[in-house]
């Protein structure tokens, strides 16, 4: 199965079979190995992380937004905070996040997420808002500038480390599948530019563009809102009550919604 072309596809191929697909290491045969070597040890004490979080063009404002490495409990176990207070977006929907600290290995991977905020054309806060990217291995984030948090990121990052999530806070593997994880976590940049927040990403013409975007679509339609909840009739209330069909509770953020979507594909296509 190509994992570019199939990304998207509505069935659940790809997750029920992630033991056998990442164990093979078939993810593995499409990207470079990590390069941690002389990182070990000689980590920075603090770096800076900044960049914006928008829903689609529009910035969100005072988002609170945070830096988490990934948990090493199991799959989904919690993840670690690396930001001792969370920092808030400005009117741009702009962030900089300084003083991070420093990650409890080089291997550790690293991603950031913002919850709710204010829609800069509503000025209403939406805290059904949630939005997410992944930053890659903590060897390389020296300090990372122009991160994107949007719609698109958040699909493509929730769908490639999807079999190692809960939810937002809780995204983590054990030491046995440590290397699975940070494969699948690089696949997110094949299909979707994680700095400018735009699809393809390095997969080029082979990504799964359109589907992406149509996602995204689904998806801003809940986060340039006032929120809601399942069952409410709002946008957001819609997309938790189908998107949530087959989830024991309630979903309450867009995060969880499009984990929801991953997870279960085939429910509530219509």
């Amino acid at each position: 199965m190509n994992p570019i072309v199939g990304f998207f596809d509505v069935t659940c191929s790809r997750l029920c079979v992630r033991r056998q697909e990442t164990r093979a290491s078939v993810l593995a045969l499409l990207f470079l190995p990590l390069i941690l070597a002389g990182c070990g040890g000689n980590l920075p004490k603090t770096f800076t992380v900044s960049g914006a979080v928008t829903s689609g063009t529009q910035p969100i404002v005072n988002a609170s937004v945070q830096v988490y490495a990934t948990g090493t409990a199991g799959d989904g176990s919690a993840a670690t905070p690396l930001l001792t207070i969370p920092a808030n977006t400005d009117t741009a929907g702009s962030f900089e996040l300084t003083g991070v600290h420093s990650c409890p290995s080089s291997s550790s991977e690293l991603y950031i997420v913002a919850a709710g905020g204010a829609p800069a054309d509503l000025g209403v806060k939406n805290s059904s808002a949630a939005l997410m990217t992944l930053l890659g291995p903590c060897s390389t984030q020296a300090d990372a500038s122009g991160i994107r948090l949007n719609e698109v990121t958040t699909i493509a990052s929730v769908y490639a480390i999807a079999p190692f999530m809960k939810g937002p806070t809780a995204i983590g593997s054990s030491a046995s599948d440590a290397q699975a994880l940070a494969n699948a976590a690089k696949f997110a940049s094949q299909v979707a530019n994680l700095r400018t927040g735009s699809s393809p990403g390095s997969a080029g013409e082979t990504a799964p563009t359109g589907k992406l975007n149509a996602l995204a679509n689904l998806l801003n339609s809940c986060v340039d809102s006032t929120g809601g909840s399942a069952g409410d009739g709002s946008l957001c209330g819609n997309l938790y009550q189908y998107a949530g069909g087959a989830s024991a509770s309630p979903l309450k953020d867009t995060v969880a919604a499009v984990l929801a979507i991953a997870t279960a594909p085939t429910v509530n296509v219509g």
